[in-house]
């Protein structure tokens, strides 16, 4: 991938990451909310608590990759597959920008 590419991608995946990291901060904030004294209206509140959690659990993994993937940018590993040394294609990578594998790599850690 061509230096500025990478330029325009590490801009990309910080912006993604401070609006994961807006949305985590807010979840937190929505789940450290009083609740209410009704059983019923607990019950409810308590369903969109798991609800809330799992948003916020998806969200702080995909930080982690978009940190994974910066660092893969500035050490020059991004688009190398971390299985096999073998080049990650662009495709792939369009697709998936934090992708750490091959395709090829991937289907085999799946099966």
């Amino acid at each position: 991938m061509a230096h500025t590419d990478l330029k325009k991608l590490r801009m990309q995946l910080l912006d993604t990451q401070r609006q994961l990291q807006n949305r985590v901060e807010k979840l937190e904030k929505d789940l450290s909310q009083a609740r209410s004294p009704d059983f019923a209206e607990q019950v409810t509140e308590r369903e969109n608590d798991d609800v809330l959690r799992e948003i916020a659990r998806e969200a702080k993994e995909e930080i982690a990759k978009i940190t994974h993937t910066l660092i893969r940018i500035d050490d020059d590993t991004f688009g190398v597959c971390e299985a096999c040394g073998g080049e990650i294609s662009e495709q792939r990578l369009d697709a998936i920008p934090y992708a750490d594998y091959c395709i090829k790599c991937a289907e085999a850690a799946e099966a």
